[in-house]
């Protein structure tokens, strides 16, 4: 009987299915594996609770729009963490990337390959702005 054959082939066949859709398909995010902007660095004296779920060391500076500065990070238990203030008011958020709106302003963090709003204005690889 070639049932185990059988069995082992479909597992096989399955495993190769469930894991092709991993391979290739971006979804990493380059501002946090590209080379960190020198000079710009995380404020000193931010509250507490902003930088919370942020492993700090990988905070990077990644442009500015307007009166806005925005940081990326690695998230501690997720793909990245997100930094922003407007003059002196802070937003932060982590996650898997998606829409924040902080008052009046709504960013995207769009993984690689995204998509990525028709109306976005750029501010870098991952990040982008409502105009």
């Amino acid at each position: 009987m070639n049932l185990p054959r059988t069995v082992l082939a479909l597992v096989a066949a399955l495993f190769v299915v469930g894991t092709s859709g991993c391979a290739g398909s971006g979804g990493g995010f380059s501002d946090l594996t590209s080379a960190a902007s020198t000079g710009i660095e995380l404020p000193a004296g931010l509250p507490a609770n902003v930088l919370q779920g942020f492993e700090v060391d990988s905070a990077r500076w990644v442009g500015a729009s307007g009166d806005a500065d925005v940081w990326v990070a690695h998230g501690e238990e997720h793909p990245i963490c997100f930094l922003t203030s407007s003059g002196d008011r802070w937003f932060s958020a982590c996650g898997s990337g998606g829409t924040y709106s902080f008052g009046d302003e709504t960013y995207w963090v769009i993984p690689d390959g995204g998509a990525v709003p028709a109306e976005a204005v750029p501010i870098s690889r991952n990040v982008y702005r409502a105009p």
